[in-house]
């Protein structure tokens, strides 16, 4: 090869090197000299990597057991798996029924302490349910939805659900699925149906609905007057939006890989491993979203907790953040309590 072609490739790539990590990591150096302002409890079940998807203005907060770790359950995934819990202010846990099968998914818990999720029934397919913290969970196809085809995801305290339709479609002889954000009323019949988004991810109790946009755009608040806010995201990779309290603050995760980043991070990662393709390597943190402000809240906990906060689920009206993250080395579920100014 020649000595010019060599020398400017090896310049080329310690450049290329050198930009995706300042780009990828230029947004941390820029929060972190803020104090702390969450204290961070440890909510795991022993061993058990758990994440905590959920959390009411009491305090109950809803845990789940993933076996896939590093990973989080998505639309239209079915672990083979899992246990779910409700964890008591006091921190006692009670294990939520599932409805027949081998695992069951929380999504939300409510002011009143109910939960609704999804679950395995004993033939292997995926329900809606509601748990009323008591008893047996109730089937939500007895509520006439339109199951298998939708997902529940979220309810506000006036009964109305929130989530995401599948739309049948044939393309060229085959039968595709595409994605509709929707809210159902407490009967079930379509309440608001919207044009853009993939998911109905939150409702708060002013009308407003959070939509998730998928991993490539912005996720979104719609208030009850149809007015739109787009929530932006780190290294302008997008935001996946997951709760929303009734102020508007917004939690979720976001990568801050720079696209360049990633790239490269992907192409080491490839020689790493022997794999013949390359893939786009993502680092999600998580965030909160307050006043048209985007935050890392990695940033927010103290810089010596020993965590790295991946993904953040829910907050309620005190401002209390549930979510997972990594501490030596595992996946644990979190809470993230605000300290009081004094």
């Amino acid at each position: 090869m020649n000595r010019n072609l060599l020398l400017a490739i090896v310049s080329f790539t310690a450049v290329a090197i050198g930009l995706a990590l300042f780009v990828g990591t230029g947004f941390l150096v820029g929060f972190s000299t803020q104090s702390a302002q969450y204290r961070i409890i440890d909510l795991g079940v022993g061993e058990t990597p758990t994440c905590a998807v959920s959390i009411n203005d009491s305090g109950q907060i809803l845990l789940w057991e993933t076996r896939h770790v590093d990973h989080v359950i998505t639309y239209g995934e079915q672990p083979m798996e899992m246990r779910a819990w409700v964890r008591e202010p006091d921190g006692t846990l009670r294990e939520i029924p599932g409805l027949g099968g081998k695992w069951v998914h929380p999504r939300e818990i409510n002011s009143r302490g109910a939960v609704i999720g999804e679950a395995e029934t004993p033939d292997g397919k995926p329900h809606g349910f509601i748990w009323e913290g008591t008893g047996e969970p109730k089937d939500l196809g007895e509520l006439g939805f339109d199951l298998p085809y939708a997902e529940i995801h979220c309810w506000d305290d006036s009964g109305r659900f929130g989530g995401m339709y599948y739309q049948p479609q044939n393309r060229s002889g085959q039968k595709v699925f595409s994605t509709v954000p929707r809210v159902w009323d407490a009967e079930g019949g379509v309440a608001v149906e919207f044009k853009n988004g993939d998911c109905v991810v939150d409702l708060n109790n002013e009308g407003s609905a959070l939509i998730d946009h998928g991993s490539s755009f912005e996720g979104q608040i719609v208030s009850a007057s149809g007015e739109e806010t787009s929530l932006g995201g780190f290294a302008h990779q997008g935001s996946r939006p997951r709760g929303m309290n009734d102020r508007g603050e917004v939690v979720g995760y976001s990568s801050i890989t720079s696209t360049l980043q990633g790239t490269l991070d992907g192409i080491w990662g490839a020689i790493k491993n022997r794999r013949a393709s390359i893939q786009w390597d993502e680092r999600p943190h998580a965030f909160l979203w307050r006043d048209g402000e985007m935050v890392d809240l990695n940033a927010l906990i103290g810089s010596n907790e020993g965590w790295e906060l991946i993904w953040a689920f829910a907050i309620n009206n005190q401002g209390e953040i549930v979510g997972g993250g990594r501490k030596d080395g595992k996946v644990r579920a979190f809470l993230l309590k605000p300290i009081q100014e004094k």
